[in-house]
């Protein structure tokens, strides 16, 4: 099978899940399935997120002429389910396509679910983007030299909201293999470790840094030469640091 129609298979395994392709792309997605343990496992995370979705809006019991007037309009919309038989996702994806091939055996979506689901779906990405631009953003902190290390700089770079940031360095002295830089983060008097690292034969690195709080509460910020593997506090010569005025 081309790249371009696995490409095409992939995309459609969403609608795959909920069983609302016609007959021809039923039959082209299951035996790309059976024969693609990658789409076999995503077509299964798939299954889990409909049958979760199910599940998650609170119950509620509709007046009987609407229940009526529903049961109605979904009985003249079935969409095709997809065929029991054609569902057997090898490999990698077989135990947990086996759980939600008992529950997807079967099912009719209506295409107002459907709809539904596609609209809770896309709300809830929406929502999560929406929070993230709210975010505050946090600016950088550039990381100062000492004379152990003159030439050197760094820079945090967080993410919006304060709590992932990256760490740059470039100018660091290349360590013997046993030592490693390691970087430290400072509140309250409290030092935990935000990252372990080696630079390359230019003094170069970039390392995702990690942190129990928003950076913003962080008074200092400071690299140290450690044993390799890093160390539980502070035992070697500083090499870059950063405190916040006040």
């Amino acid at each position: 099978m081309s790249a371009d129609n696995h490409a095409t298979i992939r995309e459609r395994l969403p609608a795959y899940a909920l069983g609302c392709l016609d007959e021809a792309e039923v039959d082209e997605t299951a035996h790309h399935v059976d024969d693609c343990p990658d789409c076999a496992a995503e077509w299964a995370e798939y299954v889990a997120v409909a049958d979760a979705l199910a599940l998650a809006v609170p119950e509620a019991v509709p007046s009987a002429g609407l229940r009526g007037r529903l049961l109605a309009a979904a009985a003249g919309e079935r969409i095709a389910a997809v065929p029991a038989a054609k569902i057997s996702p090898t490999k990698k994806a077989a135990e947990t396509a086996a759980i939600h091939t008992a529950a997807i055996r079967g099912r009719r979506w209506p295409a107002m679910a459907v709809v539904a689901l596609a609209a809770v779906v896309l709300g809830g990405l929406l929502w999560a983007a929406f929070g993230l631009w709210l975010s505050p953003e946090v600016p950088p902190v550039s990381l100062s030299p000492t004379d152990m290390a003159p030439e050197a700089d760094g820079e945090l770079v967080f993410e919006r909201g304060g709590r992932a940031a990256t760490l740059t360095v470039r100018g660091l002295p290349v360590l013997p293999a046993d030592r490693q830089y390691q970087l430290w983060l400072v509140s309250d008097g409290q030092r935990e470790s935000g990252a372990v690292f080696s630079v390359n034969s230019n003094g170069w690195a970039e390392t995702a840094v990690e942190m129990s709080r928003a950076a913003a509460d962080y008074e200092r910020f400071g690299i140290t030469i450690e044993p390799a593997g890093g160390s539980p506090g502070p035992t070697g010569e500083r090499v870059l640091g950063f405190a916040r005025d006040g």
